[in-house]
């Protein structure tokens, strides 16, 4: 034979035997923890720790091993705990929960602590500026002037303001105005219809704004906030479509009245508001109204025909009997008692 048979050689690496380094192979770190401690302990039933070895990871062992640095922090995560060294770990995670419990309570306290704070701040400041809203005149009464009393009563003002304040409406009251006085007695010596002029028109529109002065309303509120409200939605604007404009302003809590005229003090539910239009207002042409009916006294008089008047009703449209009328009633009671005997 020329050559010996490689197939028989002694030297082929396929049959060389393989070094124990060789063995293993190196995994990456992600798996190390398979080769942790905590991993591996192995309890009985009860929980406590045997002798007994972990056959997986005795396995791994076998066929894999860490790269040298995994090795040595798997050593040093090996290396056992004391009992002591357990206990001090309990207690210091036992007083790291009561450390943060601690500080959370008073976080919490702290918070609530803050809240009432505020809270005192607010009342205090809403305090001190109702008293200086009122050192600057706002009060709880707001007088309302310059209106068509011919056709505006306190029940239609208290109906309107009392949507506005949200319960803190007492009462509205009506009263003559001193100019109002004056004109209603220089009105009963001297007959302003009579007067005749080419330009009557206009003197009919001055009697009508003049009228607009005669009387005037006070609405009392429960509080300053509630005035305020009222005063700021309904100054300055128009009474339903009349061209009456709402003119408010705040009465003094010293200023003393005079027994009114009209007074209101609760809202009616079938309240329906009036149609009118102040033609002094509106128009070039003023309507003369001299003998013009009443139309809240006639719907009152004519539509309520179920027995159902009020005693506002009876005292504002169905005039008080005369002295005569008392006398002459009495006599006929008596005329009738003879009869019956």
């Amino acid at each position: 034979m020329g050559g010996e048979d490689k197939r028989f050689g002694t030297d082929d690496p396929r049959f060389a035997v393989q070094r124990k380094q060789d063995k293993k192979k190196v995994i990456d770190s992600r798996f190390a923890e398979l080769f942790q401690e905590e991993a591996d302990e192995c309890v009985d039933k009860y929980g406590r720790k045997t002798e007994k070895k972990n056959r997986v990871r005795e396995q791994l062992e076998r066929f894999y091993e860490l790269p040298e640095e995994e090795k040595t922090q798997k050593k040093e995560k090996r290396k056992p705990r004391g009992r002591s060294e357990a206990r001090r770990e309990t207690e210091r995670e036992a007083e790291e929960e009561a450390r943060r419990e601690a500080e959370r309570e008073a976080r919490i306290e702290a918070e609530r602590e803050a809240e009432e704070e505020a809270r005192r701040e607010a009342e205090e400041e809403a305090r001190r500026e109702e008293e200086r809203e009122t050192k600057r005149g706002e009060t709880k009464r707001l007088a309302v002037t310059d209106l068509d009393w011919d056709r505006i009563a306190a029940r239609d003002l208290f109906q309107l303001f009392g949507s506005f304040s949200e319960g803190g409406l007492r009462t509205v009251k009506v009263f003559y105005s001193e100019y109002g006085k004056e004109m209603m007695k220089k009105e009963v010596v001297e007959d302003s219809t009579t007067e005749t002029n080419e330009d009557m028109n206009e003197t009919m529109r001055e009697y009508k704004l003049g009228r607009m002065r005669y009387k005037y309303a006070v609405a009392e509120c429960d509080s300053v906030d509630a005035a305020r409200k009222i005063f700021s939605v309904c100054d300055e604007t128009e009474y339903e479509a009349t061209g009456n404009m709402l003119r408010l302003q705040y009465v003094p809590s010293g200023v003393v009245f005079e027994a009114p005229i009209q007074v209101c003090d609760s809202a009616d539910t079938e309240y329906v508001p009036k149609s009118f239009v102040t033609t002094a207002l509106h128009s070039t042409t003023v309507k003369e109204d001299w003998d013009s009916e009443d139309e809240e006294r006639r719907t009152v008089l004519q539509g309520r025909f179920d027995g159902e008047f009020s005693d506002e009703d009876v005292e504002r449209y169905i005039a008080p009997l005369t002295e005569s009328e008392d006398e002459a009633e009495e006599m006929t009671k008596k005329y009738l008692v003879l009869l019956q005997e």
